[in-house]
């Protein structure tokens, strides 16, 4: 049985190739755009493996949480991280795990939903 997608309710990743990860959809995409903040929603959801309505959801939640925020230049969107918000890992604020992900020697997982995404970690 293929994994669902929780935001939109469509399959995530085909039956039979369902894998788990440390990180949550919204931490791959606040760290998508923390690396590119002037990357258009489409591309974050290619990256992360979900689809552009969740990706949209998620970003939402990050605006409003207060963990991103959004400024509009032309037609497009940038993004910046807010570096002073607390994060679910009391002992680790935002910024510090953000920038052990980047330097951690560990690899995503070796799975069709990771492929494009692990060459930016």
């Amino acid at each position: 049985m293929a994994t669902k997608d929780f935001d939109s309710g469509t399959p995530a990743v085909p039956a039979g190739e369902t894998r788990w990860t440390f990180l949550t959809n919204h931490a791959h995409v606040l760290l998508t755009i923390a690396r590119d903040p002037q990357i258009r929603l489409r591309d974050v959801a290619a990256l992360v493996g979900v689809t552009e309505r969740a990706a949209q959801k998620i970003t939402a939640d990050l605006v409003e949480a207060g963990y991103i925020t959004r400024t509009r230049t032309g037609r497009r969107n940038s993004y910046t991280v807010a570096t002073a918000v607390p994060s679910a890992i009391p002992s680790m604020p935002v910024t510090n795990w953000m920038n052990s992900s980047r330097s951690s020697s560990l690899s995503p997982p070796a799975h069709p939903r990771h492929q494009n995404y692990s060459s930016l970690i």
